[in-house]
């Protein structure tokens, strides 16, 4: 007797799957654990396996010798290849298995054997890649997906503006040539449970050493996650991406309280054998928000343009200035006289303005808005 089986899921890789989640054309979930190895074949032993006690296994409540001794189904299953995603496996015993086979007592699912799958899908991908995890109270291991949809798109948004936060407090020539979608954009390619992770990759490009570009961004976030006890360290931390990544921070952590998510991230590059991780719980969220409740400057994105002023009405209090850095033009709103006196297209000016962002109601895309703070002949 013959089943057809394709993998779903590595779960343990050491050079080579130790062991994998597969399934059948039924959607039956199979644990399949390599037990000989040979030159260029490997033996695996499978076991049939339901959605609730794989949970139990990957949230460490149950040991992967139990499930092969004491499995759902009294049956177990043989491959002799398994090196294609699509592979076939023969009836094997309805007896159980030999000592020989059996995974050691106490074989529980790691951390460090999560960090195994990371590091080989980095090495799969030739770039970073980052594990998103989103668990409730219960530990739920699925998740609703407006709420799927908006943490994706918040932590998108986040890591975008501390990307490109990074890029224009370095010391990059043409700076606006790195701040291109490829460098900041993250693409889903897997889930997988023992809570809900979303694998992602970047497509960034990466330099002579092979770090991607990315991973300046991502180094920013890591840094505002800090757990002092020192109000004033994360108050400084946090001031390192001030304007709209913290704008998006703020959603983000706003979103963790409200729907009582514990959202845990974690990140490799190749450049690095370090995996960055960081969790935010709800006790942690609340103090953040607290904070930024107090010190609204630290959402403030401001911008500065010099240049010649083309257009400036006063009583509407609207404006447009050439920029000179880039030649284009700006335009933007102004509350109290701060146009007063303006020479227009003979005297040089510095605007120093906040930039707003507005997504619009019924497109949702995103609208940019200046608003003048303070005018300065130069």
């Amino acid at each position: 007797m013959k089943r057809k089986l394709h993998i779903d899921r590595i779960l343990v890789f050491h050079d080579f799957p130790e062991l994998f989640l597969a399934q059948d054309n039924s959607g039956l979930d199979y644990l399949c654990l390599l037990t000989e190895l040979e030159v260029e074949q490997y033996q695996y032993h499978c076991v049939a396996i339901s959605k609730k006690r794989l949970y139990q296994y990957l949230n460490g409540k149950v040991d992967l010798r139990d499930i092969f001794i004491n499995p759902e189904l009294p049956e177990w299953w043989l491959s002799k290849d398994a090196s294609n995603q699509e592979f076939e496996i023969s009836f094997y015993s309805n007896d159980g298995l030999s000592e020989e086979y059996l995974p050691e007592i106490d074989c529980y699912f790691s951390e460090e054997q999560q960090d195994e799958l990371i590091r080989h899908e980095v090495v799969e991908h030739n770039n970073v890649i980052v594990h998103l995890s989103l668990s409730d109270q219960n530990n739920n291991q699925s998740i609703p997906i407006d709420d799927l949809g908006d943490f994706s798109k918040l932590y998108q948004a986040l890591v975008e503006n501390a990307y490109k936060k990074s890029i224009l407090n370095s010391n990059i020539k043409e700076k606006k040539s790195f701040i291109i979608p490829t460098n900041y954009k993250l693409e889903a390619f897997a889930a997988s449970p023992g809570s809900f992770n979303l694998h992602l990759v970047s497509r960034s490009n990466k330099d002579l050493f092979g770090t991607s570009i990315i991973e300046e961004g991502l180094r920013r976030i890591d840094d505002i996650i800090t757990y002092t006890e020192n109000e004033e360290e994360l108050i400084e931390s946090l001031r390192q991406i001030k304007g709209h990544a913290i704008s998006n921070y703020r959603k983000l952590i706003e979103k963790i309280i409200n729907r009582n998510i514990t959202f845990k991230y974690k990140w490799l590059s190749p450049s690095s054998q370090i995996i960055h991780t960081r969790t935010i719980n709800q006790q942690y969220a609340t103090r953040v928000k607290e904070i930024l409740d107090l010190k609204d400057e630290l959402l403030e994105e401001i911008k500065e343009f010099i240049g010649l002023v083309k257009q400036a009405d006063v009583e509407r209090g609207s404006w447009r200035i050439t920029n000179e850095e880039d030649g284009k033009d700006y335009t933007g709103d102004s509350e109290g006289h701060l146009l007063d006196g303006i020479t227009l297209e003979t005297v040089r000016y510095k605007f120093i303005c906040e930039e707003i962002i507005e997504a619009m109601k019924v497109t949702e895309k995103e609208k940019t808005n200046y608003r003048l703070k303070s005018v300065e002949k130069q």
